[in-house]
């Protein structure tokens, strides 16, 4: 899903970023559901986000640990872009990264106390990820 179709869904004071219909980001980010759930009960000081998306995980960690430090990878410059301009994502304090997240995992040197994740590729997952090596 390198070139996914893109679109702004509205539900009552929610905007959604949808990519192939498939919801992939909320804001401003509701209480509950599937992402609040990757929110840990311990507070990390490094998180690597793989599959930023549309910045709703990074918010509602930030939300509970304003001090978390957290780098987001995404591959679609698209995405983000629709991102910042739909869903403030360039008013969340975190370094943003352009990149494919399995690359990224294999080169990147820090350590992170938290990794999340969230690489949805449409309605299923890039089969990568059960890879040995990711």
């Amino acid at each position: 899903m390198k070139n996914p179709k893109l679109m702004i869904k509205k539900v009552d004071e929610y905007s959604f970023l949808m990519a192939d219909d498939v919801p992939h980001s909320v804001f401003p980010p509701p209480q509950g559901g599937y992402w609040e759930q990757m929110v840990p009960s311990k507070e990390p000081k490094k998180v690597l986000l793989l599959g930023l998306g549309g910045g709703t995980i990074a918010r509602l960690i930030l939300k509970k640990y304003p001090k978390a430090k957290i780098t987001g990878v995404d591959y679609s410059p698209k995405m983000l872009n629709w991102a910042k301009k739909y869903l403030k994502l360039d008013e969340v304090k975190m370094e943003i990264k352009i990149a494919d997240a399995f690359d990224y995992v294999l080169e990147e040197k820090e350590e992170y106390d938290l990794i999340i994740v969230d690489l949805v590729d449409g309605y299923w997952y890039p089969l990568k990820i059960f890879s040995y090596q990711f």
